[in-house]
């Protein structure tokens, strides 16, 4: 008697328009429930990668390299500047100081270039994985995704251009210093925190 009544019950022209619609119902749930899951894990984004998107700055840029050249010279400048006087013959003094005014003129050359390039030089990280930058005279633009686990900017330039990595050394929302260690860096400065 039972199984009569369930059976006529379930198979009523009601119960199958009533089943039908909570199946949809259930799918449109299911469909919504899992694209919500889908926006949630990805606008869960780390902290670091939150802040690498900025337009930055840079401020300083350190390359144990070219310092260490550029310490040579430099020391080799003051060591000449200390003995000027001691070379006394004019023919050797004359050789002399055209040696230190050369190293001198380099010296000035290659820190006014520096300069100029690092005052030009910018990386814009933008939210859609988009990079623009112009760093020491050399411009890219392509995408950018964070690598957490290695704590790495990767960057992949337009075109057929290899992708590169940079290790995250430190971030805050003020500045991002960039590079593979603390000798051979990039330091920039956030321009939304200069304004």
């Amino acid at each position: 008697m039972i199984n009569r009544l369930l059976f006529k019950i379930f198979n009523s022209p009601l119960s199958t328009l009533f089943l039908h619609q909570m199946m949809k119902m259930t799918k449109s749930f299911i469909v919504l429930f899992f694209a919500g899951l889908a926006i949630a894990f990805t606008s869960c984004k780390s902290t670091e990668e939150n802040e690498l998107v900025n337009h930055w700055r840079l401020a300083e840029s350190r390359s144990a390299h070219r310092d260490s050249i550029r310490n040579v010279i430099f020391n080799a400048v003051e060591n000449m500047e200390a003995n000027i006087d001691s070379v006394r013959d004019p023919a050797e003094h004359r050789i002399f100081m055209q040696d230190l005014n050369d190293k001198r003129r380099i010296l000035y050359r290659n820190d006014s270039l520096l300069k100029a390039q690092r005052d030009s030089s910018f990386l814009m990280i933008s939210v859609n994985g988009l990079y623009d930058c112009n760093l020491l005279g050399v411009k890219e633009t392509g995408t950018w995704k964070f690598d957490g686990d290695k704590k790495e900017l990767v960057t992949k330039p337009a075109g057929n251009g290899k992708e590169g990595r940079l290790k995250v050394l430190r971030i805050n929302s003020d500045s991002l210093t960039l590079g593979t260690d603390t000798s051979n860096c990039m330091i920039f400065y956030s321009m939304r925190a200069r304004f």
